[in-house]
């Protein structure tokens, strides 16, 4: 959890908002939007997040301010918000907690009012994404998809990656990375393992104001520069025991140029030998 201190969360805000359509939930009278939470780039422990907030009312001059509320503890960086009253402004604030209970630095977000219940329903409509997926250097894929054709709605997305191809150890936990709906196109750049050559799925969820979703996921082989059989366990043994018998061979070679050496070194000099009898 350790980024910039013992900060985690980079920024808190609501990410969208719309007027409650269902009539079935209760909160056709209100507002409803999803909290969003950007974590540092390099965190990837666990966490969870505390979620409080508060809200206020402007009168007479001034503002009636309630104070904080704690509301839940989440697992996701994404956060439905539902039952928020036209006309009021609210506030959030989250706490990330590591795996070991240690509590980060409190993040709070800009204070929003609450739509006009009387406005028209913002939902995209749930069209299908199309997606890409480009080699970049260094081991880093570029993962691109188009957004909706709605520009005034902030969507949420999220970027799922899965190894498929077990046998070549290449297993991996998903990588969830997020970002925004910006301009006309939408990317995210992701580091993957380059040692092995492996199938993975690529799968981004598109999510609105009230949690539906649209997905779109293609299946790519990564590296694509490296043989697929270049780490298969049976060449490895095979090259293995290749290198023993040529350093057992060389090694055989050189104890007999050693003895060559050594009896030739020991061989007495061709003298003659005098004698006289006294």
């Amino acid at each position: 959890m350790e980024s910039n201190g013992r900060q985690a969360v980079k920024s808190l805000r609501v990410g969208c908002m719309d007027v409650g359509y269902s009539i079935n939930d209760g909160y056709e009278d209100s507002v409803e939007g999803i909290l969003l939470i950007e974590l540092f780039s390099e965190v990837r422990v666990p966490l969870r997040y505390v979620l409080q907030w508060k809200q206020r009312t402007f009168a007479l001059g001034f503002y009636d301010e309630s104070p904080w509320i704690t509301s839940s503890v989440e697992v996701d960086q994404a956060v439905a918000v539902q039952g928020m009253i036209p006309g009021v402004q609210y506030c959030f604030m989250v706490t990330a907690v590591d795996a070991d209970g240690i509590f980060g630095i409190p993040v709070v977000s800009d204070w929003v009012e609450a739509l006009d219940v009387d406005a028209s329903p913002r939902l995209p409509s749930p069209e299908p994404m199309e997606l890409w997926v480009r080699d970049l250097s260094d081991g880093k894929v570029a993962v691109r998809w188009t957004p909706p054709n709605d520009k005034q709605i902030i969507t949420y997305y999220e970027v799922l990656i899965y190894s498929l191809d077990k046998r070549q150890h290449c297993s991996m936990k998903p990588l969830a990375f997020t970002a925004n709906n910006v301009g006309r196109s939408t990317f995210a750049i992701v580091m993957l393992p380059t040692e092995y050559k492996c199938k993975y799925l690529f799968r981004v969820i598109g999510y609105d104001p009230n949690r539906r979703q649209a997905i779109a996921q293609l299946r790519r082989t990564y590296p694509p520069n490296i043989a697929h059989n270049a780490f298969n366990p049976f060449l490895i043994l095979i090259s293995l025991v290749s290198l023993c018998l040529v350093i057992i061979v060389m090694r055989i070679r050189y104890h007999k140029a050693v003895a060559t050496t050594t009896a030739k070194d020991m061989k007495l000099p061709d003298r003659k030998i005098v004698v006289y009898y006294v």
